[in-house]
């Protein structure tokens, strides 16, 4: 698959667990926070770390979860749908709660600073991951030569990396400030 389609599937995969996340939010139970209790514990020690290194960390974290979607892409390209599916779902459903339990410009000063590069860069690493799995599937199945490179892949897997590490900076010097944490 072109990796222009799978830029616009990766859009839609993300929007959909958004929505699923605003409109079908799961309440909040005792299995739910506890569920969501790895997340605040692995912010919780992000933040603890001196501010460089709670950089490097979140960089690392998400060129990880990037790169580990890009190589395991070709399993059917579960681990890419899963991932844009649930980051969506997180984020709607993260929003929901803070939103009810702060404001909307609250949610907005957390995600925007920050969000503005790291959701595009993102999706377009997952967008390559789904494009690198399918080609890759066709290939083995058709025996046809791909329409999409394994560089063209790799290149856009390499831009989505290279954005990730302002993303990660000004989530962890220039975010908190808009929310008056540190």
């Amino acid at each position: 698959m072109k990796f222009i389609h799978c830029l616009f599937l990766a859009v839609a995969l993300f929007i959909g667990g958004f929505l699923s996340g605003l409109l079908a939010p799961v309440p909040i139970t005792n299995n739910i926070t506890g569920s969501l209790n790895p997340l605040q514990s692995l912010a919780e020690h992000i933040y603890s770390l001196p501010i460089f290194l709670g950089a490097l960390a979140i960089f690392a974290k998400n060129a990880f979860a990037v790169g580990f979607s890009f190589i395991f892409s070709p399993l059917l390209c579960l681990v890419p749908v899963i991932t844009l599916l649930a980051n969506g779902w997180i984020l709607g459903y993260i929003s929901l709660v803070t939103t009810q339990q702060t404001s909307f410009g609250y949610v907005l000063a957390g995600l925007l600073p920050h969000g503005i590069i790291e959701l595009p860069a993102v999706i377009i690493g997952e967008a390559a991951a789904l494009s690198f799995g399918t080609t890759l599937i066709a290939y083995l199945i058709t025996q046809r030569k791909p329409v999409t490179s394994f560089k063209t892949n790799l290149k856009y897997l390499i831009i989505s990396i290279l954005l990730l590490l302002p993303a990660a900076f000004i989530e962890r010097f220039i975010t908190p400030l808009f929310l008056n944490v540190s």
